[in-house]
């Protein structure tokens, strides 16, 4: 199940953030001098803004692809979805957040990444769309 905010996360904030150096995380790199460089996360997560959202993720059926309950996922709807990519699909007029594991002139498959969920095979008797892509998660260490 996907939650929509309100505003419709159909803006990207304007941010003026800074990236000030990197860091390993295998092995500590000495010596490497920290810079200051703009960080702007629209350009950085949106490459078609006209038709980008922001919805964050109500569930747990995508944790085993690294998307958990109360992310935000950036959706692209501009793109044309191919197998293997995460989707928003609009199944019989309800929203889903699935990989996108099968699709066919008749129908197509949604798979969960987590076990504990089924897939959706979807057949020429429903109403199926893909309303998007998703191109990037926004996950929130708890």
């Amino acid at each position: 199940m996907i939650s929509y905010h309100p505003l419709g996360f159909n803006r990207v904030p304007k941010a003026n953030l800074k990236i000030v150096g990197s860091v390993q995380a295998g092995f500590p790199s000495p010596g490497e001098e920290l810079g200051s460089t703009s960080l702007h996360l629209e350009s950085l997560l949106v490459k078609n803004p006209i038709s980008t959202y922001f919805l964050k993720v109500a569930g747990t059926s995508m944790q085993d692809a690294g998307i958990f309950d109360g992310d935000i996922i950036v959706v692209d709807r501009s793109l044309t979805a191919k197998v293997h990519d995460v989707v928003v699909a609009e199944v019989d007029r309800a929203f889903t957040l699935k990989r996108l594991s099968k699709l066919t002139s008749t129908g197509a498959t949604l798979s969960p990444e987590n076990s504990d969920f089924k897939d959706i095979n979807v057949d020429a008797s429903q109403d199926f769309s893909i309303w998007g892509v998703v191109t990037s998660v926004i996950h929130k260490l708890r």
